[in-house]
């Protein structure tokens, strides 16, 4: 009888052999598969961690600019004051020390403020058209 007993388990061997490797292949693919989905969910996290890198970045930017573009268009400003308020002197000035023989003209006399005037203006109305828009997303 232990001879039978022999001979079957040597029979079913190559099977159980066979059961096994599969179980072991299965295994495997198993492992590689998790292994796998773990570094497709790193990728995914890496990414987003990027994408949110690259948002900030891009509000950080677009605030530079906004406050880059405030501080200009104030100073920009306080220069059309100016060469406004130094046109106005000079015409002032014109008109108080005219005298009834005029070498000059006003506008000959007060050349000088209105071309820093109308420099001031075209800056100003520059720094004013600028579009900060990088931030809009």
């Amino acid at each position: 009888m232990r001879w039978l007993e022999t001979k079957t388990i040597i029979a079913w061997a190559p099977f159980a052999a066979v059961v096994c490797v599969v179980m072991i292949l299965g295994l495997v693919i198993w492992a590689m598969s998790a292994i796998q989905a773990q570094r497709v969910q790193v990728r995914a996290e890496a990414a987003a961690k990027i994408e949110a890198s690259r948002l900030q970045a891009t509000r950080a930017a677009a605030a530079k600019c906004e406050r880059d573009r405030a501080a200009a268009l104030e100073q920009a400003g306080k220069r059309r004051e100016e060469a406004k308020a130094s046109l106005q002197r000079c015409r002032d000035d014109f008109l108080r020390t005219k005298t009834t023989i005029v070498l000059e003209s006003m506008e000959q006399q007060c050349r000088q403020p209105q071309i820093e005037l109308i420099a001031a203006e075209r800056r100003f109305k520059t720094v004013n058209a600028r579009i900060c828009s990088l931030g809009a997303e």
